[in-house]
C-alpha cells in the first residue's frame, strides 16, 4: 500500500491502544488472528508470550501481512494495524463479510464466503466499483500471480488459476479441498486443505503431500524449510520442519489465519 494509499484515504482514523500482556525478547514473531476471542494476538516464537493484544473489534477472520502494517478482517471492514497491533485506520468494502485478504501490490483480494466471490478493489478508493471479480464455490484464499492472474482456493479439491476475463486457465488437482495457498518465490505452490499440506513445483506436479489432523486454513513457507500452519479445529498454530514433524505449537484460540514475521 505505500505512502499514497494512506495519504488518499479520506477515512475516520480510529486509534486503538492495544492489551500489553509480556514483553518478548527482539525475534520472529507471530501475528494471529482469533475468531473466537475476537482478537489479534503478538506472539514471541521463542518465548511463546503474547507480546500484544488487541480485542476492540466486532469479529475476526483473518490477518494478512502488507510491508510494515497488517490487515485485520472485521465483519465487511478491513483494520490496518501497525507491527505492535495500534489500528491505523479502519476502511469499509463491498463485501458483506470480508473472509480473507491478500495483498496485490498497490490492491487487494477481498475474498466473501457470504457472496461467493474474490473482489479486487483499490484502497485508496474502497467503496468504488471492483477492479476485477470472479464467482467461486466457497472462497477460502487467493493470490495475484506475477503474470497477472488470480489463485485461488474455493474448498474443492482444485486449485483454480484464473486470468483477467474470470477464466480458469490452469487447474491443480488437490489430494483434499482446498483451505490457504502460497505463491513461493521459486515458483512453487504451498497448499493447505481440509486434512493435510502439500506441495507443487512451477510446472504444476506434486513434489509432496503431507498428512494433517485438521483443516489446513493458513500456510506460510519460511527459512530452512519450516512452515507455519494454522489449525482452527485444534484451537492452535504451528510450525513443521522439513519432515513435517511439529517443532512449535501455540493453543491460542479459533485461528484461520496467521503470519510469520521474521
Amino acid at each position: 500500500m505505500g505512502a499514497d494509499w494512506r495519504l488518499s484515504l479520506v477515512l475516520a482514523v480510529s486509534l486503538v491502544a492495544p492489551v500489553r500482556s509480556g514483553q518478548g525478547a527482539d525475534g520472529p514473531r507471530i501475528v494471529a488472528a482469533d475468531q473466537s476471542g475476537r482478537r489479534v494476538l503478538l506472539i514471541d516464537r521463542a518465548s511463546k508470550a503474547v507480546i500484544a493484544e488487541n480485542h476492540q473489534l466486532t469479529r475476526v477472520d483473518c490477518v494478512a501481512r502488507s510491508r510494515n502494517e497488517f490487515l485485520v478482517c472485521d465483519g465487511p471492514m478491513l483494520v490496518r494495524m501497525d507491527r505492535e497491533l495500534n489500528v491505523l485506520s479502519r476502511f469499509g468494502t463491498r463485501a458483506q463479510v470480508v473472509s480473507r485478504v491478500a495483498v496485490a501490490g498497490n490492491t487487494l483480494l477481498v475474498s466473501s464466503n457470504a457472496s461467493r466471490s474474490v473482489t479486487e478493489i483499490d484502497p485508496s478508493d474502497p467503496g468504488a466499483l471492483p477492479i476485477w471479480s470472479v464467482e467461486v464455490h466457497w472462497p477460502q484464499d487467493a493470490v495475484r500471480l506475477g503474470n497477472g492472474h488470480t489463485l485461488v482456493a474455493d474448498g474443492t479439491p482444485v486449485l483454480k488459476e484464473f486470468d483477467r476475463g474470470g477464466d480458469v486457465v490452469r487447474s491443480l488437482m488437490l489430494r483434499r479441498w482446498a483451505a490457504s495457498v502460497e505463491r513461493l518465490p521459486g515458483g512453487e505452490t504451498l497448499v493447505g486443505e481440509s486434512t493435510g499440506y502439500e506441495l507443487f513445483d512451477g510446472r504444476g506436479s506434486r513434489v509432496w503431500f503431507r498428512e494433517w489432523p485438521g483443516r489446513v486454513t493458513c500456510v506460510q513457507a519460511l527459512e530452512a524449510g519450516e512452515i507455519l500452519l494454522c489449525d482452527p479445529d485444534a484451537r492452535h498454530v504451528a510450525i513443521v520442519d522439513r519432515d513435517g514433524d511439529v517443532v512449535w505449537e501455540s493453543g491460542i484460540g479459533l485461528v484461520w489465519s496467521a503470519v510469520y514475521v521474521p
